[in-house]
């Protein structure tokens, strides 16, 4: 896959292989607008932050939105988390098998360390459902220890 460029709310371009580097990823993939489904995951997540420190992943907002309108989605969310726009959906489409649904409804994945296979996802289907936290952590955390494993 060819390295993708995504951008800051000020235009600053950034690699996505860049990203993943030294640890996992916890790519969150949110929709153009701001509704109450990706807040509540945003919500969830940051409740996280503890464990993510602790587990060393790095949680990464996506967005398809321009990157010109960050700062009113920024503004409305504050995320705690690092917000990148992917305005040509890029990103969104490398990962073919939940595309599809990562664009409609935003979702999750977690990528290891220098990998463009991500290992878990998880697209909402409705409001109702909830974010299956703990399977999360224990995907990252199994990444980490894989990635400890072999490079020791």
């Amino acid at each position: 896959m060819s390295d993708l460029t995504l951008f800051t709310h000020d235009y600053r371009s950034t690699m996505w292989h860049k990203l993943n580097q030294q640890q996992p990823i916890v790519a969150i993939f949110v929709s153009h607008s701001v509704d109450a489904r990706s807040q509540q995951m945003l919500r969830t997540l940051e409740a996280q932050q503890a464990q993510f420190r602790q587990l060393q992943a790095q949680p990464v907002i996506l967005t398809k939105t321009n990157p010109a309108h960050l700062n009113a989605f920024i503004q409305h969310f504050q995320p705690i988390y690092p917000v990148l726009s992917d305005p040509t959906g890029a990103v969104f489409r490398s990962y073919s098998y939940a595309s599809e649904q990562l664009e409609v409804q935003g979702g999750i994945l977690v990528l290891p360390p220098r990998s463009i296979t991500a290992v878990f996802r998880f697209v909402p289907q409705n409001d109702e459902q909830q974010l299956p936290i703990n399977e999360l952590l224990a995907c990252v955390n199994m990444l980490n220890y894989y990635n400890s494993s072999v490079t020791a």
